[in-house]
């Protein structure tokens, strides 16, 4: 429920900043990543969430993504897959 509440809320603080037009395009992506950031962390466990900023949006490598975070890859292709799967209710939001 936690992670409802939270979602919510965000959506609500994502609205009003498109509603504020006197935002540059740069200010306005700046806030909305780090909204984005924050959904992300109250839905995601602090492994999957390091594991998606690493793998997807720093492009690392299974492989790179295992020795940074000193796990195995197949333990990252876990988190991967259980990030994947909590994230796609936002598939619905859109």
């Amino acid at each position: 429920m936690r992670n409802v509440v939270f979602l919510s809320e965000g959506i609500d603080e994502m609205y009003s900043l498109h509603l504020n037009e006197r935002r540059t395009n740069a200010e306005k992506r700046k806030e909305m990543s780090i909204l984005l950031n924050k959904a992300l962390e109250g839905m995601l466990t602090k492994k999957q969430y390091e594991c998606i900023q690493l793998y997807y949006m720093q492009g690392k490598t299974i492989s790179e993504t295992a020795q940074a975070l000193g796990i195995n890859k197949s333990t990252v292709s876990r988190h991967l897959a259980a990030a994947k799967q909590k994230l796609a209710v936002l598939n619905l939001l859109i």
